[in-house]
């Protein structure tokens, strides 16, 4: 009897090692993204920690929250002291105006990221779509509607829609509106003036975009920021040109 209870014991045992239990995925135990863009050597090093924890949104936005006195281990008081929203700096592409209204959204939705920003740089890239890619005409007229085709000179994938091959690229699968989307301006005039330790926001994007007199008289009576051009970096041999609001 003993020993069938042993076996039974061991092979309970081992099926646990097999399949561990984590709590359940969830929005609640993600990082918010715009704190996993910062690459910060903290959120790093103790990223996994962090999710296992449950809700690290609540931690890590929230400064008096009661769920910081269960980590191991402090939130720095400078983790917020400068933010970004670039969709120019990452392998994997993102579309400019979705990824500015997602990253602003988060951030207005994190108080302690909006008390702690003192320096806040901002850069959009407006995919433009691309119409200049010509694909080839299928060469098997019994091809498949929407199958996918490679390019014989190249990477490119072109979607066969009977008469015609249709481009894939990245560029028209990024493609954006010229505009920015109404919401977007009304956002970032929420965000900014919700930032009463702001000192300083450097702007790179489409040009028109919500730069001059247009943004200023969204943003001056809430925020309080005056416009300046100035010449902010300078990428290979060309140099930008781009407005930095600097609080009155």
């Amino acid at each position: 009897m003993k020993s069938i209870f042993a076996i039974v014991f061991f092979s309970v045992f081992v099926s646990a090692l097999q399949h561990p239990t984590f709590p359940e995925s969830s929005t609640s135990n993600q990082i918010p993204q715009f704190i996993l863009d910062l690459e910060n050597d903290y959120i790093e090093a103790n990223r996994h920690i962090l999710e296992l924890h449950g809700n690290p949104k609540e931690v890590l936005c929230h400064q008096e929250s009661p769920l910081r006195d269960s980590l191991p281990f402090s939130v720095p008081d400078d983790l917020f002291n400068e933010l970004f929203i670039d969709n120019t700096r990452f392998s994997t592409p993102r579309r400019g105006w979705e990824n500015a209204q997602d990253r602003l959204s988060e951030i207005l939705n994190c108080p302690a990221a909006l008390e702690s920003c003192s320096r806040f740089y901002v850069d959009i890239y407006r995919h433009e779509y691309d119409t200049s890619h010509q694909g080839p005409r299928s060469p098997d007229s019994t091809a498949a509607l929407g199958s996918v085709m490679i390019h014989p000179n190249a990477t490119m994938k072109y979607r066969y829609m009977g008469e015609s091959i249709t481009p894939i690229d990245i560029y028209n699968e990024l493609g954006e509106q010229a505009d920015a989307p109404t919401a977007l301006a009304d956002l970032f005039v929420d965000v900014l003036a919700s930032m009463p330790n702001l000192q300083t926001i450097e702007w790179k994007g489409p040009e028109g975009t919500f730069q001059g007199e247009h943004f200023e008289k969204k943003c001056s009576p809430n925020a309080g920021f005056r416009c300046r051009l100035s010449k902010i970096c300078i990428c290979g041999q060309i140099s930008y040109s781009s407005p930095v609001w600097h609080r009155t």
